[in-house]
């Protein structure tokens, strides 16, 4: 007896007819595949594909089309049939084009390439203070007095003493400040050596617009002290690095007790192995 016989009643075996069409009709259930999963591993193979297609391209492909790729896509995948892996392809060929395509438009546009322009926004990040420059991203506002190109945008910027080496006001910049300046702007650029640092790649990663400098430190002006998770992170950092400002205070941090025996002239420590 069949494996389809067998799937049967015993009333259905004795007809000759009904039992027939019942066979029938059970061993095409028995030969019939089940649909991929919505999210099996033929979809994931699909969405691979179309991301990995989509990244070799030689150049974009019109957002208009990545649109009608996705339109075609989500119903193919949703529907419960063999195919759901080409849709999961055209997906993912879409996500990709236009995750490209948006963070190519954040890049700085050709006619903007060392511009003197105005703009306030907030730091974003923790100044790096360097001898004679500091270095900081800041956030540009979205609001209708900025420039459009430059709204909500990221710009990595430098902020240099003088030529004699005074001082001109950078070491108040910290964490989660608005701040108002004059910048002159450039899109970010990196050296091609080969296994080098790509400067301009991750500029790129990061959704950096623009690299620049201050053109007036005088013109610079503090709208809003610090405040947010950022002023925190600036207010942490200053406490540690005043509390390892010295050799003394960074043991004493560590609940230590040095002898003044163990003080060389050089004003070193010689801590003896335990």
């Amino acid at each position: 007896m069949t494996k389809a016989a067998r799937m049967l009643p015993s009333s259905a075996r004795m007809n000759g007819t009904d039992g027939a069409t019942a066979a029938a009709r059970a061993s095409s259930l028995c030969l019939t595949e089940p649909a991929p999963r919505p999210l099996g591993v033929s979809v994931a193979g699909g969405l691979l594909a179309g991301v990995t297609l989509a990244l070799w391209l030689p150049s974009l492909v019109p957002v208009w089309l990545l649109l009608v790729a996705a339109l075609i896509g989500v119903p193919t995948w949703w529907r419960v049939w063999r195919g759901r892996g080409v849709g999961a392809l055209l997906i993912g060929f879409a996500l990709a084009g236009l995750h490209a395509s948006h963070a190519l438009s954040a890049q700085l546009p050709l006619d903007w390439e060392k511009r003197d322009v105005q703009v306030r926004g907030r730091i974003v990040e923790l100044p790096l203070h360097q001898p004679r420059r500091t270095a900081f991203v800041l956030r540009v506002d979205r609001t209708a007095d900025q420039p459009e190109a430059l709204r909500g945008r990221l710009l990595r910027l430098s902020w240099y003493d003088t030529r004699n080496g005074s001082s001109t006001g950078r070491e108040q910049l910290q964490a989660g400040q608005r701040w108002q300046m004059p910048v002159r702007l450039r899109a970010p650029r990196g050296l091609r050596n080969p296994g080098g640092f790509d400067s301009e790649k991750h500029a790129f990663a990061n959704r950096v617009t623009a690299s620049g400098h201050l053109r007036n430190a005088k013109a610079a002006r503090l709208q809003k002290d610090g405040s947010g998770i950022n002023a925190w992170r600036g207010a942490m950092s200053a406490r540690i690095g005043n509390a390892f400002r010295s050799p003394r205070a960074s043991l004493r941090l560590l609940h230590w007790e040095i002898p003044a025996a163990w003080m060389t002239r050089a004003g070193t420590y010689c801590v003896p192995m335990v």
